[in-house]
């Protein structure tokens, strides 16, 4: 009795406070996923310990991403190669991409027990992740690999200039509009909210979907992911080689370890905000 007299003070509450306009129309929950029965979570107090995580993420990833982005940009506090902090600088973007478009909706949907942020925001959320996390994928992987190149090549390393980073970290941006450009073309409509995830997603529900979205998740994903791989275990080689000539020779080249792992931050974070976002 008493849950049901909370349960509608509450909607009470959310009929009040949020306008009308906000409510999603109907085309954004006629799929099976936005079933609240079937895939919402009933418990509040599940939910609220959910809310909570997200906020701690929020907090953590625009604070963690504001920092290093005003660190390297205003105060250049990072001791790196100038092409390695340009990418980290963009990877640090696409995490806060990742924050405001999926990991802020879904922590107000959780508070809410609903989506509430409109249906605009409804229908570009999922362009916006997709895009974010594709550009994320592939600025990881061309870190690594201009970090190995950047070792092995020593002699070469004023060619690599931030200006050519950036026109670099460009080009990635652009492709990863791929798979977004796709969902205007196949079908742009495509969208729905979905209760697993609290998240207003891309439902992939055509046809095209079934040959088109493996062949974009092998570019987009897959390839980097396999080239990430590839040229992290010889940067790790080399630099396990490197450690035990500089032990040998009084510890001067012991800090390159420390540099990969901080190069490596805005991955960790980014890994954190995309927890609850469908695979591509």
């Amino acid at each position: 009795m008493r849950d049901g007299r909370s349960s509608r003070i509450t909607n009470l509450a959310l009929a009040v406070l949020i306008p009308s306009h906000s409510r999603l129309p109907a085309e954004l929950l006629n799929n099976n996923f936005s079933n609240k029965t079937l895939y919402g979570i009933p418990n509040d107090g599940v939910r609220y310990l959910w809310t909570s995580y997200y906020v701690f993420v929020v907090l953590s990833s625009l604070i963690g991403d504001t920092t290093i982005l005003i660190a390297s940009i205003k105060y250049r506090a990072f001791r790196l190669h100038e092409f390695i902090t340009v990418v980290i600088q963009h990877i640090a973007v696409c995490d806060i991409l990742v924050a405001t478009n999926n990991v802020i909706p879904v922590m107000v949907s959780l508070m809410f027990d609903d989506w509430v942020l409109g249906s605009t925001w409804c229908y570009f959320a999922p362009y916006a992740v997709y895009c974010a996390n594709s550009a994320s994928i592939m600025l990881i992987c061309a870190m690594t690999t201009s970090r190995l190149l950047l070792l092995k090549a020593p002699n070469k390393q004023r060619s690599f200039t931030a200006e050519k980073a950036h026109i670099m970290c460009l080009s990635i941006w652009v492709f990863s509009l791929g798979l977004p450009i796709m969902f205007l073309i196949v079908d742009s409509n495509d969208v729905m909210f979905d209760q697993r995830i609290f998240l207003c997603d891309y439902a992939f529900n055509s046809a095209t979907w079934r040959w088109l979205l493996p062949l974009m998740t092998s570019i987009l994903i897959y390839l980097p992911t396999f080239m990430t791989a590839m040229s992290t275990v010889p940067l790790v080689l080399y630099l396990c080689k490197a450690r035990r000539v500089a032990q040998r020779s009084g510890g001067t080249r012991r800090w390159q370890g420390v540099i990969v792992v901080e190069a490596d931050l805005p991955n960790t974070v980014n890994e954190g905000n995309g927890m609850q976002q469908t695979t591509i």
